[in-house]
């Protein structure tokens, strides 16, 4: 059973594409894409696209503030009211399920005014229902890597304990956002329950809206064998990679298609580069079939990838993949081909 890490703050989300002074952009329609993990504690996870968008303003307790939407594989989960000011970034209402605007007992700080080691301040009361006690501190600068680059970021930790154990940290840079969020779950014992990493995928750009996939379900993943569990780390010397999908409720003859990406393969590639795609029309409502692509003659490069799946055009979700090591520099020709049974 997965645990959903989905009630630890209101507030997930980056910010970029500042202006002198400012801490956030508040121009309609800048974006930000996340590739997200959600892990239980029987090591199963689950993979999806979050996208986070500011849609303009809208009113709540007298006063003007920023819509904040995020998007989960293409659908809207979450409309927030954020306060963005002098005093620092501050989640102050959210809509619920029928757009209503319901304001937070309290504004729950998600970016401080002052951003310098030690800093510290609290999120307590309830938040969409869930009671929080929170206590924030940044713990400093480091250096991150994550799918949109190497960063050098201000690390935020959170950590909470009632109603469960939870330590949240943040990666955050003024001028481009939080590039990097962990929030991990433990039990009574300390057993890991849920842990759920956002990675930004590329810097933020002003973009329209994602759009969900067409009504039906495609469950999507990558391995090293055509068959049996999917796979996040495989061997440079795996024979062959399969980008596999399984589809129930399809449409008469969907198209999925498959985008094979190199994130970060270092001198190999530039960052985000694509290797290959290929495209298969599907034959019942209920098809499922996999992509493959070939090995390289002198193995796979060692580095950060993900395959994107797309549904009749739209993107259904992008899984990440790792290969553990690598004997030669190089990583090409490839050969990626469609098998639909």
């Amino acid at each position: 059973m997965t645990v959903r890490i989905l009630h630890f703050a209101p507030l997930f989300f980056a910010v970029s594409l500042v202006q002198a002074g400012e801490l956030l952009p508040t121009t309609r329609g800048t974006s930000w894409t996340y590739d997200a993990t959600e892990e239980d504690g029987a090591n199963a996870s689950r993979h999806s696209v979050v996208t986070r968008r500011f849609d303009g303003t809208e009113e709540a307790n007298g006063r003007q503030l920023f819509k904040l939407q995020t998007f989960t594989d293409g659908k809207l989960s979450l409309t927030e009211l954020v306060a963005v000011d002098k005093e620092g970034v501050r989640s102050a209402a959210t809509h619920d399920g029928d757009g209503n605007v319901k304001s937070l007992p309290a504004p729950v700080v998600v970016v401080p005014k002052n951003l310098a080691t030690g800093v510290t301040w609290k999120v307590e009361g309830e938040v969409r229902g869930v009671a929080m006690h929170q206590s924030w501190r940044i713990l400093g600068t480091e250096d991150v890597a994550v799918p949109a680059g190497t960063f050098t970021a201000f690390r935020f930790q959170g950590e909470q304990t009632m109603p469960a154990a939870i330590v949240s940290d943040r990666w955050f840079i003024p001028g481009i956002g939080f590039i990097k969020e962990v929030t991990t779950m433990r039990g009574p014992g300390g057993d890991l329950l849920g842990r759920r990493t956002l990675e930004l995928r590329s810097l933020p750009r002003v973009a329209a809206a994602p759009t969900p996939a067409a009504n039906s379900k495609l469950v999507v993943g990558v391995s090293s064998r055509p068959i049996g569990a999917f796979e996040t780390e495989i061997s440079p010397e795996a024979p062959n990679l399969y980008a596999r999908w399984e589809g129930t409720g399809l449409r008469d003859k969907a198209k999925i298609r498959a985008v094979w990406i190199a994130e970060n393969v270092g001198d190999i590639a530039p960052p985000n580069y694509q290797i290959d795609d290929a495209t298969t029309i599907t034959s019942s409502a209920d098809a499922h079939g996999l992509f493959t692509l070939t090995r390289p003659p002198s193995g796979w490069a060692e580095g950060k990838y993900r395959v994107e799946f797309y549904l009749d055009g739209a993107l259904v979700q992008s899984v990440p993949l790792r290969i553990r090591s690598r004997e030669s520099p190089s990583a090409t020709p490839f050969n990626l081909h469609s098998e639909v049974p």
